[in-house]
């Protein structure tokens, strides 16, 4: 485990890893460093047994940037979450010959719930007339902080597809967008930036990455 414990993601992988009796191990590593992530993944071919990691995209990235992708060779399986898996970097994990998952979930789903378009035992994943994803597990959190509705089925507001007979998602029903794994709304921040400057503003994202233009502006990173 090398995802951060006060995370959901770091706990749920903890927790699914010990209620299917394996081992924790918990290297003392900083997997943001790609070197240090790669030096340990190298370490796993002199243990025995199989092992497991999970990571997200961006521990990718930086893997492929320092040329380190196939130090994740040495591992039976990667589980990838927290966002989108790129098929080209799929393609490249497995020219390595990595066995790599995609998964999908939310905080709410104390997260990835449906590994590679097929939900775990106990989900039950349907779309309603506007193609978004509704989840129901006995995972799902019991509720909001500020709506004590329990959250029986969840509306992900993600925009699937289930012809295949797996899980697709096609997008969002509403402006919100995630970048590095974290949620942002771009009518929100488009709107408060107008509101802040008194100028025109847009938000968009391209490749993964956040763009904030304000028409006229003079504003420097640190004025924003």
């Amino acid at each position: 485990l090398v995802l951060p414990l006060q995370h959901i993601a770091g706990t749920m992988t903890a927790l699914r890893g010990l209620a299917a009796d394996s081992t924790l191990h918990q290297p003392t590593i900083n997997a943001a460093d790609p070197m240090q992530l790669a030096a340990y993944s190298k370490s796993v071919k002199d243990l025995s047994g199989l092992h497991a990691i999970a990571l997200v995209p961006e521990h990718l990235n930086r893997l492929e940037v320092i040329g380190e992708l196939g130090a994740l060779k040495h591992f039976h399986k990667v589980v990838v979450g927290a966002g989108a898996l790129d098929l080209t970097m799929k393609s490249k994990l497995m020219d390595y010959g990595i066995s790599v998952v995609s998964s999908y979930g939310l905080t709410e789903t104390c997260g990835g719930i449906v590994w590679d378009g097929l939900p775990l035992n106990s989900v039950a994943i349907s779309l309603n007339q506007a193609n978004e994803v509704l989840i129901q597990s006995e995972m799902n959190a019991t509720s909001y902080r500020d709506d004590l509705n329990e959250l029986t089925i969840i509306n992900t507001h993600d925009i699937g597809d289930l012809s295949t007979g797996k899980l697709q998602i096609k997008g969002r029903s509403d402006s919100k967008v995630k970048v590095k794994g974290h949620f942002v709304d771009l009518n929100t921040l488009t709107q408060l930036t107008t509101e802040l400057t008194g100028l025109p503003a847009v938000a968009f994202v391209v490749a993964d990455q956040l763009h904030l233009v304000i028409e006229g502006s003079k504003f420097d990173h640190s004025d924003l």
